[in-house]
């Protein structure tokens, strides 16, 4: 199918690849059935709706939590202004940047959120 589609349309392959995973992920995340969850849960949500995508009943959401709440008992919901591809460049990035920064307690010393790199040369 993506050869197809590369032949079709002139499409950088970066641009292709996120379309291929989306899919991916949209199928998986159709499968899963979510339990509850009892701790914190910071929910940053885009507050309008993405130009120029597939519109979906099934994911066209209109309340604040996007159903998360049935299922996180401890939820924070932060909306941000644009839609969700907006989230990815300034300006919007930037205000999700300050909201993490404002919920996320500083890392400790010598934490860090990436596994060592292992075979590293000294």
């Amino acid at each position: 199918m993506l050869k197809l589609l590369e032949q079709a349309v002139e499409l950088p392959p970066a641009v292709l690849e996120h379309q291929r995973t989306s899919y991916l992920d949209l199928r998986n995340a159709e499968r899963h059935t979510p339990g509850p969850y009892a701790g914190r849960t910071l929910l940053y949500r885009a507050s309008e709706p993405a130009p120029h995508t597939v519109r979906d009943e099934r994911y066209e959401r209109t309340d604040e939590s996007l159903g998360w709440d049935a299922y996180c008992a401890d939820l924070t919901v932060s909306p941000l202004p644009g839609h969700h591809l907006a989230l990815l460049d300034p300006p919007v990035v930037d205000t999700l940047a300050e909201l993490l920064r404002r919920d996320l307690p500083p890392a400790s010393p010598g934490f860090s959120p990436l596994p060592p790199h292992h075979g590293a040369a000294s």
